[in-house]
Order: C-alpha cells, then structure tokens, then sequence
C-alpha cells in the first residue's frame, strides 16, 4: 500500500534532443517495435488473432519514432517543438506515416518497382483511423449501437485472420528496415541540418551531401540510399518542369 501512495506519475519530456539523447531514443523505440512485432507474431501463430492485431499495430507505431525523433533533434523552432513532441506521443500520428513508410520500404528493398507502382500499392493502405478503431475492437469488449437498440461487442467474435496477417506483415517489413544511429552520425545529420537551415535551403536538398559525408565515415554503406536519391532527383526535376 505504501508503494502505491508513494507513486508519482511519470512526466513526458517535451524539449530539445542533443546526439546522445536522441540515439538512445532511437534505439529504445527500435527495440521495442521488434519485440511487439514478435510478440505479434508469437500471438498469430496461436491464432490469437484480435492481440495479434493490437500489438502489430503498436509495433507499427513504435517503428514510425526514429523519424519522429530525428525530426525532433534537426529542428530549429522551438515553437513547433511542442507539436512534435505530441506526434511523437499520439498514435494515429504515428500511424499516419505507415504507407508512407511502406512505399519507402518497397523502393529500397525492391528497386525494380518503380515509384508510380510504390504508390499505388502503398495508398492500399489503412488509414490511421481504420487502424486506431481496429485496435480498439481488438482489444475491448463494447456496446455498439445498431439499428435496433444496442449490439455487445466481444473482440473474439469477429474474424481477425487477415487483419492480423496484414498488420504482421507491416510490422515486420518496418521493423526490419529500423537501425541504431550512434551519436557521432547523428551529430553529421546536426552539422548538415544547420548547414542547410543557414542557407534558408529544403532540409532534402542536404542528402546528397550527407550521404557521401555518411560513407565516407563509416556510417552507411555506399549505395544503400540510391533509390531515395535518385527518387528525389526525379522529384525535383518533375518540380522543376512544372
């Protein structure tokens, strides 16, 4: 009894990120959408499949954090911190970068998929409310009202194989693409970020110089960005003819 009276409520940190803050940040929230994912998959294998749905889905969440957080960590206005911060928090803004993130995953791992293909299999995606009221019907018991007066809802009485299948096969594809920044490469992202916000240029103009500057410390691999540079190449060229 003593130790619940003596519990204080934990207090969500809401300002800025040095290297180290964020790569331990990074790290945690990579972890984490790794165990949920095979927690996930542990519980679709025995055809817990509603669970299998909400963990799946709090593994996609968790994989959407290492951008949220390095968006955190290159940001240069304090009054948008705040908003940040809140995404980094509320799921369905977490949730709102999944297809994205899919199409991203399509064009590294299968280059020969072209971006107008990426797209469009990327928008049959969930949006992020069919993913937050799936979750919740997966988990919760409820009174749903129906034409007549009131239906019970029991998670286990819907058919969830598909969806979990679905929400397993997301999970693991973002997960898998997930890697620690150690706080050396972050501080590269920093000085290139700074470098660019000075010059008043778009923080994507500064990849293709953080890129060389990342292979030629160690930190990625020569090549492993070429299809998101040469993705960018044609949107700037397509911007540019418009």
């Amino acid at each position: 009894m003593a130790d619940e009276q003596s519990f204080q409520p934990l207090l969500p940190y809401s300002g800025a990120l040095d290297s180290i803050q964020a790569a331990s940040a990074i790290q945690a929230a990579r972890l984490n959408s790794v165990e949920l994912t095979d927690s996930a998959e542990l519980l679709f294998n025995l055809k817990r499949f509603p669970h299998s749905v909400l963990l799946a889905t709090l593994a996609i969440e968790e994989a959407a954090k290492p951008a949220l957080l390095l968006t955190i960590l290159l940001g240069f206005d304090p009054a948008r911190r705040a908003t940040q911060w809140k995404s980094y928090r509320k799921h369905q803004a977490k949730t709102a970068i999944l297809n994205t993130a899919i199409r991203a995953r399509i064009r590294a791992v299968f280059p020969n998929v072209s971006p107008a293909e990426a797209d469009e299999i990327a928008a049959l995606g969930p949006t992020p409310a069919q993913l937050e009221s799936w979750k919740q019907l997966a988990v919760y018991s409820d009174c749903i009202a129906s034409a007549d007066s009131m239906e019970c809802h029991l998670p286990r009485n819907m058919d969830w194989r598909q969806r979990a299948w679905e929400r397993l096969c997301e999970a693991q594809a973002l997960a898998s693409g997930l890697r620690d920044y150690t706080p050396k490469e972050l501080e590269l992202w920093l000085a290139h970020a700074m470098s660019a916000h000075a010059a008043g240029r778009d923080m994507k103009e500064m990849l293709p110089a953080l890129h060389a500057d990342l292979v030629k410390n160690g930190f990625v691999r020569e090549g492993s960005w070429i299809t998101l540079l040469s993705d960018l190449r044609e949107e700037s060229a397509s911007d540019g003819g418009a």
